[in-house]
C-alpha cells in the first residue's frame, strides 16, 4: 500500500496505518519516501498514454509519501482483496456514498487525491513490493499455497474428434481451471512453426501433418503447479512408454492403437507456457468507451478495467458531434433508437480507450455486462453496466462486437496504436471465435 503525498501532508499516517492493524492486518515494513518524477513514471508505467499520465506523476512527486507492507497471519491469504475493499472506491464521491467507513471515504479529498494506493492482484503486489523493498523478505509457511501458475494443454485433432467432452472432464477434475479456451486448425506452416525446435528428426514432417490435420484445442489451464502437474497427468511422452510405465496417464488412456504421436502437448517450463499461451492466445486490442452519461464516475471505472486485467494502451477524451455519433453508430442508422442514441453521445464529453488483453473483445464484453442495467443487474450485478448504467441507450460503457470493427473505430476515433503496443502471435488465425453480430450500444 501507498499512502499518498495528500495523507501524507495531511498527517494521516499514523491513523491509517492504526486502522489497518485495527482490522487484524500486520504491518511488515512502513517507510517515508519522496518519489521523483522518474521514478513515479516507472512505478506508474501501466498508466502511460493516458491523458492523466503527467497529472499523476506531478501528484505523486510533490511531496513524501508513506510505503506500508501489510500480510495477514502466516500465510496472506487474501490480503490484496482484504485491502482493496478497505480502501474502498477510487473515486472519492462514490466511496463516501457506498462505502463511507472506507480510507478512501475518510481521507481522500478528490479522484487523484484519494489518499492511498493498493495492490489489484497478487501480481501486481509483487512487483510493487520488488519495487519499493528488493530486500524484504516475506513470511512464507512451508505447505501454504504458492502462487497460481498458467500452462498451455493442448488436444490434438484425432484426439478432439473422439474424446473432447470425456478430455474436458478429465482436466477439470484434476483441477484444473479452463481460463481460456480456442479450438482452431493449423496450417502446415504455423505447426512448423511452433514446433520449429523439433525440426530435423525424424519425426517432424509426420508430426506437423497430423498438428494441421483438423480442429485441435488450445487451452489455457490454471493451478497452483499447472505445468508441472498437467506434465504428471499427461505421462510419458513416448507411447509405448506411456502404457508400460504409465498405463492411467492420459496419453495412454486416449491414444489410439496405431498412432503415430501421442494425443496432447502441454508446456515443459513456466517460460515455456508463457511463450506458447501467447502464440495461441495473442494479446488483442479493443475498443472502450465511457459514455457522457457515466464519465464522471471515469475513474471506478478505470479501476475495474485495472483490475480485470486490461492495460489502456491509449485514452482520448473527446465531445462528440451528432455526425460523429451517426458515424460510430452507423450500423444502426434507420433504429427507432438512432436519433435517441446519438443524441446522448453527443451530449457531453466520452473517454474512448484502446484495451488490450488475451481476448480483449470477449472480456471487455464480459466485463461490461448485459445492454440492459436491469438485466445487467440481475445476470452480473458485479458488471459496469449494472454499476454505473443507467438506461439501455445511458447504459455506461460501449464495445466493439469484433477485432475488426475495434480496429476501425480506434482508427477513424483516436489514431493508430504506436507499434511498440502491437503484439500477438500467429497461432490465433485459424481460431473460431464467438461473438455478438453488431456492434454495441
Amino acid at each position: 500500500m501507498i499512502i499518498k503525498p495528500d495523507a501524507v501532508k495531511a498527517g494521516k499516517v499514523d491513523e491509517i496505518i492504526e486502522q489497518l492493524k485495527e482490522q487484524g492486518l500486520d504491518v511488515l515494513a512502513a517507510e517515508e519516501r519522496q518519489l521523483s518524477k522518474e521514478e513515479a513514471a516507472e512505478f506508474y508505467k501501466q498508466h502511460e498514454g493516458t491523458d492523466y499520465f503527467e497529472e499523476l506523476l506531478e501528484f505523486m512527486s510533490s511531496g513524501p509519501c508513506t510505503t506500508v507492507v501489510v500480510t495477514r497471519g502466516e500465510t496472506g491469504e487474501g490480503v490484496v482483496e482484504e485491502v482493496r475493499q478497505l480502501m474502498g472506491p477510487a473515486d472519492v464521491d462514490l466511496a463516501k456514498e457506498n462505502s463511507p467507513e472506507s480510507l478512501r471515504a475518510k481521507f481522500g479529498t478528490s479522484a487523484r487525491e484519494n489518499a492511498v494506493h493498493g495492490s489489484d492482484s497478487h501480481e501486481t503486489a509483487a512487483r510493487e513490493l520488488a519495487f519499493f523493498f528488493p530486500r524484504l523478505k516475506i513470511p512464507w509457511v512451508p505447505g501454504t499455497a504458492p502462487p497460481i501458475q498458467r500452462t498451455l494443454a493442448l488436444i490434438r485433432p484425432d484426439c478432439l474428434a473422439k474424446h473432447r467432452d470425456e478430455m474436458l472432464e478429465k482436466v477439470q477434475e484434476a483441477g484444473f481451471e479452463i481460463a481460456m479456451q480456442k479450438e482452431l486448425t493449423l496450417t502446415r506452416e504455423q505447426a512448423a512453426e511452433f514446433y520449429k525446435e523439433h525440426e530435423g528428426k525424424e519425426y517432424f514432417e509426420s508430426l506437423c501433418n497430423t498438428m494441421s490435420s483438423g480442429p485441435m484445442l488450445a487451452l489455457c489451464l490454471a493451478r497452483e503447479d499447472a505445468v508441472s502437474g498437467w506434465r504428471d497427468k499427461l505421462g510419458p511422452t513416448e507411447l509405448q512408454e506411456a502404457k508400460e510405465t504409465q498405463p492411467e496417464c492420459l496419453r495412454s488412456m486416449f491414444s489410439e492403437e496405431d498412432a503415430a504421436h501421442n494425443p496432447l502437448h502441454g508446456s515443459a517450463t513456466l517460460e515455456e507456457a508463457e511463450k506458447e499461451l501467447q502464440y495461441f492466445f495473442p494479446k488483442e486490442k479493443t475498443l472502450a468507451i465511457i459514455k457522457p452519461n457515466a464519465i464522471d464516475s471515469r475513474v471506478a471505472i478505470i479501476e475495474k478495467i485495472k483490475e480485470a486485467g486490461f492495460n489502456i494502451s491509449l485514452s482520448k477524451e473527446t465531445t462528440l458531434t451528432k455526425e460523429m455519433a451517426e458515424q460510430l453508430y452507423s450500423e444502426h442508422k434507420g433504429k427507432d433508437f438512432f436519433e435517441d442514441l446519438t443524441g446522448l453521445m453527443s451530449n457531453g464529453p466520452s473517454l474512448f480507450m484502446v484495451l488490450s488483453r488475451e481476448d480483449a473483445v470477449s472480456g471487455w464484453r464480459a466485463l461490461m455486462g448485459p445492454l440492459d442495467p436491469e438485466e445487467a443487474k440481475k445476470e452480473n450485478p458485479n458488471s459496469i453496466r449494472a454499476l454505473f448504467g443507467e438506461s439501455m441507450l445511458a447504459n455506461a460503457v460501449h464495445g466493439s462486437s469484433t477485432a475488426e470493427k475495434a480496429q476501425k473505430v480506434i482508427q477513424t476515433f483516436i489514431g493508430e496504436v504506436p507499434e511498440e503496443e502491437e503484439e500477438g502471435g500467429e497461432g490465433g488465425e485459424g481460431a473460431t471465435e464467438n461473438g455478438a453480430d453488431g456492434e454495441d450500444t
